[in-house]
């Protein structure tokens, strides 16, 4: 691959260790991207640069110096985020998520209720403020938010805030929690697009507020569609929410 040939490199320049005759190209001083700087660097031109001969030990401490930093910075351009959804059962909520390049993780959990360590018992039964959500963790320059709000939309009633499906009472009603005005601005116009297509006979009544704290559910609750799949399916199948997403959402359902 010619690296120089990439349209965001205008121009190189060269770095010569003398008495070696290696010319190392290297990104003009405007290349701010780390992670391809690596491999400009690494691997320019014909040759790589493990395999250019640098007998001074103070070129092989620059040269590893300058790789261990072009990681490091490579790894915090593509930082972390996390988005907080509720919607029915976290069992199902889960699987929804998984499978999108770019989500790192998916963990079922408690939040948007007051008091201290909630359980599955307390919150199911509806003995808590708490609702039943999922945490999020992704990568927003492989997923944009919108698509995990896509994502969400697909898998859940909206027009319902007293459960989902076959679970009853607010512990299971429908929650976009934001962590900041992006995601509040992201989630309020795709709420606006989803009013718009009238996709929907009742009105839309998810909630969007703040992100609260969150408690991770139970070991057992964690990927319980992997751990317990005959069981999940039945419960699926059996729950309405199956019949009810492929009237809605036909073939785009999930």
């Amino acid at each position: 691959m010619d690296r120089r040939g990439e349209g965001t490199v205008g121009f190189a320049t060269k770095l010569k260790f003398a008495g070696n005759h290696a010319d190392i190209p290297l990104p003009d001083p405007g290349f701010r991207d780390s992670a391809r700087f690596c491999c400009y660097f690494i691997g320019s031109g014909d040759e790589p640069l493990r395999n250019i001969p640098m007998p001074q030990p103070s070129l092989r401490i620059l040269a590893l110096s300058l790789l261990l930093s072009c990681s490091a910075m490579a790894q915090s351009t593509d930082s972390l985020a996390t988005a907080l959804f509720a919607g029915g059962s976290f069992w199902c909520l889960e699987p929804a998520f998984e499978g999108i390049p770019g989500v790192d993780s998916v963990v079922s959990g408690y939040t948007g209720g007051q008091g201290p360590n909630p359980d599955f018992e307390s919150v199911s039964t509806g003995n808590s403020s708490y609702v039943q959500a999922v945490r999020v963790t992704y990568h927003p320059k492989r997923v944009p938010y919108a698509k995990l709000l896509d994502a969400y939309w697909k898998n859940i009633d909206p027009t319902r805030a007293d459960g989902q499906f076959s679970d009853d009472g607010r512990q299971y009603r429908p929650i976009i929690f934001h962590f900041d005005e992006a995601q509040k601005t992201g989630a309020e116009a795709s709420l606006k697009r989803l009013r718009k297509s009238k996709r929907f006979q009742k009105p839309i009544l998810t909630e969007i507020v703040p992100a609260s704290v969150f408690y991770a559910a139970e070991p057992e609750h964690q990927d319980y569609h992997r751990k317990h799949p005959a069981r999940y399916k039945t419960y699926v199948k059996f729950s309405g929410r199956d019949a009810f997403l492929r009237k809605v959402w036909g073939t785009e359902a999930k």
